[in-house]
C-alpha cells in the first residue's frame, strides 16, 4: 500500500499520474488531501500546522489498517510539505507509532533558502487575514491565493523539523533538483549525510 501526499497549495489530483504509475505496478494507492486543499476556502484561510499533523495521522491510520488487512508493507511517497509533515510525525510527535517500510520524497520541504527566514520574520507584521496571489501555475494550485495563516503554519513545521533528531531507520529515497527554487538543496543534503537511511 502506498500513502501518497501532496505539497502546499497543490491540487491533490495533480498526484494522480504518480498514483496511476504505482497502481499499474500493482500497488494499492491512498492519496491524501490535507486541510485547505479540499475546496473549502474557509478551511484554507484558517488552517494551522496542527490541522495538517492531525490529518496526516488520520490518513496514516486508514492506510496502515488497509496494509495490515492485506498483509503487505506500507510505503510513503510524499512531495514537498507532505514529506515534511510525515517526517516530523515519525520523529517527534508519535515516534515509533508511525512507521513506513520505505519512503520516497520529492523536493521535501525540510529547509528553505536564505530568504525564507526573512519572509518568516515579516509575517509577524501582517494581519492573519492577509492573503497574496498564488505563484503556482493555475492548473496546479488548489487555491488562487495563499493566506498568511498557511505560510505561518508552513514555517512552524519547518522550525519543528530543525529541532528534531531524525532517528527513523527505514530506507528513504529523495529526489530534489539542486536548483530547486524553494527548497535549499545543500541544507537537505547536509541532513541526509546525518541520516544513513536517507539517500
Amino acid at each position: 500500500v502506498v500513502l501518497l501526499a501532496h505539497g502546499l497549495n497543490l491540487k491533490p489530483s495533480k498526484m494522480d499520474s504518480l498514483a496511476q504509475a504505482f497502481a499499474d505496478a500493482n500497488f494499492e494507492v491512498m492519496r491524501v488531501a490535507f486541510a485547505g486543499h479540499r475546496g473549502d476556502k474557509i478551511e484554507w484561510n484558517k488552517v494551522k500546522a496542527d490541522d495538517w499533523l492531525d490529518d496526516a495521522v488520520a490518513f496514516y491510520m486508514v492506510a496502515q489498517k488497509r496494509a495490515h488487512k492485506l498483509h503487505v508493507p506500507l510505503y510513503l511517497v510524499a512531495y514537498s510539505f507532505g514529506a515534511l509533515i510525515y517526517e516530523i510525525l515519525q520523529n517527534q510527535i508519535t515516534g515509533e507509532a508511525i512507521h513506513f517500510e520505505k519512503k520516497i520524497y520529492f523536493s521535501p520541504g525540510f529547509a528553505g533558502h536564505w530568504w525564507a527566514k526573512i519572509v518568516s520574520n515579516l509575517l509577524i507584521y501582517l494581519p492573519n487575514d492577509f492573503t497574496y496571489p498564488s505563484l503556482n501555475l493555475p492548473d496546479y494550485r488548489a487555491n488562487d491565493s495563499t493566506p498568511i495563516m498557511a505560510l505561518k503554519a508552513q514555517f512552524e513545521l519547518m522550525n519543528l523539523f530543525k529541532k528534531i533528531s531524525v532517528k527513523n531507520s527505514e530506507d528513504t529515497l529523495i529526489f530534489i533538483d539542486p536548483d530547486d527554487e524553494l527548497v535549499d538543496f545543500e541544507k537537505v543534503k547536509h541532513r541526509t549525510d546525518e541520516v544513513g537511511a536517507w539517500k
